[in-house]
């Protein structure tokens, strides 16, 4: 029988259908009504996400706002198959109730479509690890796919973010139904972001602890009820039957502090975080897989045509550039209109910096002739690509085995 308590969210109170987990200073509710979602954070007795919205993961199938997950059910209803509780490692039954302990684990698997999700939340009085991953039982439409969101308070009033680079950027929330990241900075990579609530003095840390490159988009949705955060993948669109997706990681970390020191304080846990969770260095050789046999064909006369393969360097290094191209023999006959380039826009996306142009003077002869050249990356990469031009073209160019050496 479920236990009906006193209904006081607000208080961290058990509400019906409830599970809460409780370490050290972080206290966190699941909401049975959405499938065992985190549905409410505390941190040393301060509310830093509240029951105003849906956390959890949310999929998105054949277009925008179909979503399936947590509450969400204009795509579908997610599925829940089984759903655990271990409290310092020993199996515990499930049930509407407060469980406690120095190593709390919930986990779940439900199904979104037809991907197969499972969920792992640890919380200890160190901090909140979530750890997820998918896969594919049939063919899944993809729209996009939100892995993580969190409502976080409105009481929250500052807020931070880092990059991979160690670069930071930071802001004040105003509750205005604004955005943030992603869609105001055109933010493409972050490695943690952190709110704080200047009159409570706390706030929340989340770092990615498996981050890879490129792997999706961020946003703070400035509204008057929550400052939530998002975090949508970079995923296969549509996800083909047997997919397995990485691990995604989200370590959670609370942290009292100061006015005058709060962003201190986040650069000093980040920076232990990172030594703990450090990050993958790119491979020294890379053969990308758009790379391996790529068609561009033209649209006509006047008509823009460009592909991108993304890449994953590192600042300051050497490195060689090796394909075959063959270019058509109607293609343009202007050189810059079927080569092949590195690089990237900076983080407005307002300016274009060219890193190395290749193939200018391959002959128009339909004909495959190794490329090989050298270059140097710059010392801030953003977002670079490989990008595959065929610019006023009735004809088409092909790119095989591109392969990428770092030398240093």
């Amino acid at each position: 029988m479920k236990f009906l308590m006193v209904l006081s969210a607000a208080a961290g109170m058990l509400s019906a259908g409830d599970i809460v987990l409780q370490s050290g200073p972080y206290k966190v509710h699941y909401d049975e009504s959405a499938f065992y979602c985190s549905a409410q954070y505390f941190y040393d007795g301060t509310e830093i996400g509240g029951r105003k919205g849906f956390y959890g993961s949310i999929l998105s199938t054949t277009g925008p706002n179909k979503f399936i997950g947590a509450g969400h059910k204009e795509g579908g209803c997610e599925k829940l198959l089984s759903v655990s509780i271990r409290a310092d490692g020993i199996g515990r039954k499930v049930g509407n109730r407060l469980y406690t302990g120095k190593e709390l684990q919930l986990e779940k698997v439900s199904m979104l479509g037809n991907l197969k999700m499972t969920v792992r939340h640890t919380i200890t009085p160190e901090q909140i690890v979530i750890r997820k991953h998918y896969e594919a039982l049939d063919d899944q439409p993809i729209y996009s796919f939100y892995i993580y969101q969190f409502c976080w308070s409105n009481q929250n009033d500052l807020w931070m973010a880092g990059r991979p680079d160690g670069s930071t950027l930071d802001g004040k929330f105003n509750s205005d139904e604004g955005w943030f990241l992603c869609r105001k900075h055109h933010e493409p990579e972050l490695l943690w972001f952190a709110q704080y609530n200047s009159n409570a003095g706390k706030g929340i840390i989340g770092f990615f602890g498996k981050y890879f490159k490129t792997q999706g988009s961020y946003m703070f949705w400035d509204r008057k009820i929550y400052h939530k955060f998002y975090f949508s993948a970079r995923t296969p669109k549509p996800a083909k039957k047997g997919y397995k997706s990485p691990e995604y990681v989200m370590i959670l970390k609370g942290f009292s502090a100061a006015k005058t020191d709060w962003q201190k304080k986040v650069k000093t846990e980040t920076a232990a975080l990172l030594e703990k969770y450090p990050l993958p260095l790119p491979p020294a050789v890379q053969t990308p897989e758009l790379g391996r046999d790529l068609t561009v064909q033209g649209k006509g006369k006047g008509k823009f045509c460009c592909v991108k393969i993304p890449l994953d360097l590192m600042p300051n290094q050497n490195c060689t550039l090796s394909f075959r191209i063959a270019k058509g023999v109607n293609t343009s006959t202007k050189a810059t209109d079927t080569q092949v380039l590195i690089g990237q826009y900076d983080r407005g996306r307002k300016k274009f910096q060219l890193i190395r142009s290749f193939a200018t003077r391959i002959p128009r002869d339909g004909q495959f002739h190794e490329v090989a050249d050298n270059f140097r990356t710059p010392g801030e990469i953003i977002e670079p690509f490989i990008y595959v031009y065929n610019i006023n073209s009735d004809d088409i160019v092909r790119v095989q085995n591109v392969k990428i050496i770092r030398k240093d």
